[in-house]
C-alpha cells in the first residue's frame, strides 16, 4: 500500500531518524504537526511484528511517499450474523429525497422482503403491511414528519419497529426507545443497518433512555438539561477537526460552547465573555495553553474574580504532563481522544450536574 502527499516533506537528517521514539522536526509548542514523536516508532514496531515493513521517501518541500508492505491472506467473513430472512422491511422517505434502491441487493441477499415508498407527511399511497413486527426505515429532513409517521404507523400497524435516519452529528445514535433505533445517514453503513435491524428483532433497548412510563425519570432528565443549558464553556483548540468534535460533544451533553483557536484568542474571549469553564489544548501556535492559563490566573487575582475551572485537553503522552498542567494553574486533565463519558464526568465535577 502506497500513500502520497504534497505536504512539507522532510530532509535526509529527519528522514533517517524518523522511526526513533520522540523524534520530531519542529519544536513542541509551535509545531505545525502535533504529537510526541511516537507514532511512526509504534507503526514500525507493529509492521515488524506482522512480518512487514514501512519505507518513507521524502524531499523537503515536495511531499512524502509512504510504502507499507506486509503478507496478507484472504479469510472468510463471520458466519454468525443474525439472519434477516423473511423480515418485512419498508423504507419511507419524503418525496424528492434520495432513493435507497441500491439497498435492494443487501436485503435481497438477506432474503428479506423490501419495499420502498417516496411519500408525504400523511403517508399518501403507502400500502401498509398487515403482518406484525414490520421494520420501517424512516428518512425525512424534518423531525416533526418523522414523529408524525411513527404515530400513524403505531396506530395502524401491529407492533411496528423503526430505524430513524439522522443527518445531525449531535443526535444520539443507537437504541432510543424500545421500538426505535437511530443510525447516521450520509453515509449509511451496511454494518450499522444490519446492527439496527438485529437489535430491533432481538428486543434490545437502550440502557440510557429513560423509561417511557417513568414521569420521575423524565422530569429528572429535563432538569439536568435545563441546568446544563445555562452553563457556558470555552474550548481553546487550534486543530479545526478536534474543535468541531469537542463542540459537538458539548452540544450532545447539553452545554453551550464557544471556540478559540489559540491561547491569545482564548484569553481575549475569556476576558470579553462570561464562561463557567475552560477546556484548553496545551500545545498551540501564537500562545500555548500554559501561558494562557498563567495570564488568566494572574488577571483573576488582580481583579478579585472568581476562579474559572480549567481542564487541560492534550494528546501528549509524556510523563509528568498532568503534573505540569496542575502546577501551572489548571484544575484537571483529560487525554485525547476525548471519550464522551469521561468528558461528562470531568465537567460534572465542577458543575455538580
Amino acid at each position: 500500500m502506497t500513500i502520497d502527499d504534497n505536504g512539507i516533506g522532510m530532509g535526509a537528517t529527519v528522514r533517517d531518524n524518523l522511526f526513533k521514539p520522540f523524534i520530531q522536526s519542529e519544536t513542541a509548542t509551535e509545531m505545525r504537526v502535533k504529537g510526541t514523536g511516537l507514532g511512526l516508532a509504534i507503526t514500525a514496531n507493529l509492521m515488524k511484528r506482522m512480518h512487514g515493513e514501512i519505507n518513507i521517501d521524502s524531499t523537503e518541500g515536495f511531499g512524502t511517499t509512504v510504502t507499507i508492505t506486509m503478507p496478507v491472506k484472504r479469510v472468510d467473513g463471520p458466519k454468525t450474523l443474525t439472519s434477516l430472512a423473511d423480515l418485512k422491511i419498508v423504507w419511507l422517505t419524503e418525496t424528492g429525497l434520495w432513493s435507497p434502491r441500491h439497498f435492494n441487493k443487501f436485503f435481497a441477499r438477506s432474503r428479506s422482503e423490501f419495499f420502498y415508498y417516496p411519500t408525504d407527511e400523511k403517508l399518501t399511497d403507502v400500502e401498509l403491511p398487515t403482518s406484525a413486527d414490520t421494520i420501517f426505515i424512516l428518512s425525512s429532513a424534518n423531525d416533526t414528519v418523522l414523529e408524525t409517521w411513527q404515530n400513524l404507523l403505531r396506530a395502524q400497524c401491529d407492533k411496528p419497529k423503526f430505524i430513524l435516519l439522522s443527518k445531525s452529528r449531535s443526535d444520539r445514535l443507537g437504541p432510543i426507545e424500545p421500538d426505535s433505533y437511530r443510525i447516521q445517514i450520509l453515509p449509511i453503513l451496511v454494518s450499522e443497518l444490519h446492527k439496527a435491524v438485529t437489535t430491533l428483532i432481538g428486543g434490545q433497548t437502550s440502557e440510557t433512555a429513560p423509561p417511557a412510563n417513568s414521569q420521575q425519570s423524565q422530569e429528572k432528565f429535563s432538569d439536568i438539561q435545563i441546568r446544563r443549558a445555562a452553563k457556558s464553556i470555552l474550548v481553546v483548540e487550534d486543530n479545526e477537526i478536534n474543535g468541531v468534535v469537542m463542540l459537538k460533544q458539548l452540544e450532545v451533553l447539553g452545554y453551550s460552547a464557544a471556540i478559540a483557536h489559540n491561547g491569545q484568542e482564548g484569553l481575549q474571549k475569556w476576558q470579553n465573555g462570561c464562561f463557567d469553564l475552560v477546556l484548553t489544548d496545551c500545545h498551540m501556535p501564537i500562545m500555548d495553553g500554559y501561558e494562557m492559563v498563567q495570564i488568566l490566573r494572574r488577571k483573576e487575582a488582580e481583579k478579585g474574580l472568581e476562579r474559572t475551572p480549567i481542564i487541560a485537553v492534550t494528546a501528549s503522552a509524556l510523563a509528568g504532563e498532568s503534573d505540569k498542567c496542575l502546577a501551572i494553574g489548571m484544575d484537571d486533565y483529560i487525554s485525547k481522544p476525548v471519550e464522551m463519558d469521561l468528558l461528562e464526568a470531568k465537567i460534572s465535577t465542577f458543575f455538580n450536574i
